[in-house]
Formats: structure tokens, sequence, C-alpha cells
């Protein structure tokens, strides 16, 4: 089932309305198998077909704070594992630039240490 913009919709539904393009993209076999996909990793389904990139996943949490949830988990040393991870977690190299800021990285690093050092 795919949840978008808060309504269920089911593929039948999707297929019923292909009148438009986007409906028809919604419709197509890439679209299956990146559903099949999303919900193997976990996230909420509520992802469009891109033209360029295939598919991207809305609703998930944003970039930075998932960064400090991970700091905060006393995982990792570094912030250049926090930023590893989050590439593993299929964030894109756009998102991740939020990170790059002197400011956000000191936090980061804070965070990291403190939390790496009490576990």
């Amino acid at each position: 089932m795919v949840v978008h913009l808060g309504a269920p919709l089911t593929l039948a539904d999707v297929q019923r309305r292909a009148t438009t393009n986007v409906a028809a993209k919604l419709a197509s076999a890439r679209f299956r198998n990146a559903a099949k996909a999303t919900q193997r990793t976990g996230y909420g389904l509520a992802a469009l077909v891109s033209r360029n990139r295939g598919v991207c996943i809305v609703n998930r949490t944003p970039v930075i704070e998932r960064a400090f949830e991970m700091a905060r988990s006393g995982r990792f040393r570094i912030p250049s594992e926090v930023r590893k991870a989050l590439i593993s977690d299929r964030y894109t190299q756009a998102e991740l630039f939020q990170l790059e800021g002197k400011a956000t990285w000191r936090q980061l690093r804070t965070l990291c240490t403190d939390s790496y050092h009490r576990t």
C-alpha cells in the first residue's frame, strides 16, 4: 500500500487514475520496484518517481536531525563516521551538504565525543 499526502493508495487505485502523467509514472514497474525497496528499508512509503534520479523518498527525518540523533547515540567517535552512516542510510550529497558548516561540525564533534566516552 502506498501513502501519498496522507491518503492510502493501492497500486490498483493508481492504475485506475492513469490519466495524468504522475499517475502513469506511479503505475510503472519502476515505481513497483521502488515500493518494494522502501518497504524493505522500513521507510513509511510516500515516494514519487522523479525523471532523473529514480525514487525520491519524502517524509523522512531531515538529515540534520538524523545526524544529531546518531551523534547522541554514542556509536560514533567523530562526525565523519556519522556522515558515512548517513550515506549508507541513502541520504543524498545535496542533503549532506547541510552538515558542512563549521558550527554544525563543531556541535556534532562535541556530541560524538561526549556520547562516545559515556558509553
